[in-house]
C-alpha cells in the first residue's frame, strides 16, 4: 500500500511539474504589454523582445506610459531585433529614453508624457548597432538635458537658417541612418520655415 501510494504521488508530482512548465512555456509566448505607472530607474534598463501593446490592460492615472530617468545613468526601455510595439499615442508611449537593437528600421515610441513624438530611423547596417532616442518638449536654449545644453539655437551649422524653440531630440547611433522626425501645431513650423515648409 505504501508502495502505491508512493507512485501516486510520483505520478502526482509529475503532473504538476509537467502543469508548471506548461504554464512557463505559455507565458514566455504571452504578449508583452505595459499597464501604466511604469519606472525605468537610473542605469537601469527593461527589454521586449516580442510585440509589445502600450494598452494591454491599461488602467490607472498612467496607463500605458512608461517613464525612464533622463540623467545619467540614463534609464532605458529596450527593443530587441524582432520586437514590435502597437498602441502608442499621445497617452501611450515612452517618457524617455528607447533604444533600438538590430537591422530593421524602427520609429522610436517617445513623447513627453502629454504628447507622443516619434522619431524614425532606416534599416541600421550592423546588427549590433544600438540607437538610442528621447524628445523634449522644451526650449533647447535653457536645456540642461541631456549632458551638454543648453543648445543654443544660434550655433548654425552651414546651410541651416533656423533652429526650433519649440522642442528638441537627443537621437545617437553609431552608424548613418535616414532619420525621419514629426510636428504638431505646438512645433510652429510656419514661423520656423517663414511660411515655407519645403525649407524644413
Amino acid at each position: 500500500t505504501i508502495y502505491k501510494f508512493m507512485q501516486f504521488v510520483g505520478r502526482l508530482s509529475l503532473l504538476a511539474f509537467v502543469h508548471i512548465m506548461l504554464v512557463i512555456s505559455y507565458n514566455a509566448n504571452a504578449q508583452e504589454g505595459s499597464w501604466g505607472n511604469t519606472f525605468i530607474h537610473n542605469g537601469g534598463n527593461t527589454t521586449f523582445f516580442g510585440a509589445h501593446s502600450f494598452v494591454t490592460g491599461g488602467s490607472g492615472t498612467q496607463p500605458g506610459l512608461i517613464k525612464s530617468a533622463r540623467t545619467a545613468p540614463l534609464g532605458i526601455l529596450y527593443y530587441g531585433p524582432s520586437a514590435t510595439y502597437t498602441g502608442a499615442d499621445d497617452a501611450n508611449h515612452v517618457d524617455g529614453y528607447v533604444a533600438k537593437t538590430g537591422t530593421a528600421a524602427f520609429t522610436f515610441p517617445i513623447g513627453n508624457g502629454t504628447k507622443l513624438r516619434t522619431a524614425s530611423i532606416s534599416a541600421p547596417s550592423a546588427a549590433n548597432d544600438v540607437f538610442k532616442a528621447a524628445y523634449w518638449f522644451e526650449n533647447p536654449n535653457t536645456a540642461t538635458l541631456p549632458a551638454g545644453g543648453p543648445f543654443p539655437v544660434a550655433n548654425l551649422g552651414t546651410g541651416v537658417t533656423g533652429v526650433s524653440t519649440a522642442e528638441y531630440w537627443d537621437i545617437d547611433g553609431p552608424s548613418a541612418v535616414d532619420l525621419t522626425l514629426t510636428w504638431d501645431a505646438a512645433s510652429n513650423l510656419n514661423t520656423l520655415t517663414g511660411g515655407d515648409l519645403a525649407a524644413l
